[in-house]
């Protein structure tokens, strides 16, 4: 057999049960499949733990938030005390 053309036919039945048990395990079209199975897991366990940080980043922000809006209150607070001790005006 041509090892340079695979489509030859063999000589002898050993050679024939060479290339035979030489030959892939696991076929093209299963190849394909596991690789299209394993790329679609990998894609949405990428996805749920995108979705979990978002969730954890969206928890951060709203914190953040929050912080921002009291020291803003405790900002005008100050301001308001140095008003009044300073020039004694009114709170309100």
């Amino acid at each position: 057999m041509n090892p340079y053309n695979p489509i030859a036919k063999p000589d002898s039945k050993a050679e024939a049960d060479r290339v035979f048990q030489d030959r892939p395990l696991i076929s093209i079209r299963r190849r394909i499949i596991v690789s299209y199975l394993s790329l679609f897991l990998f894609v949405c366990l990428m996805g749920a733990i995108l979705v979990f940080f978002i969730s954890v980043f969206g928890e951060k922000q709203i914190f953040l938030e929050n912080t921002t809006n009291i020291s803003f209150e405790l900002q005008k607070a100050r301001r308001y005390e140095k008003n009044f001790f300073l020039h004694g005006t009114n709170l309100s």
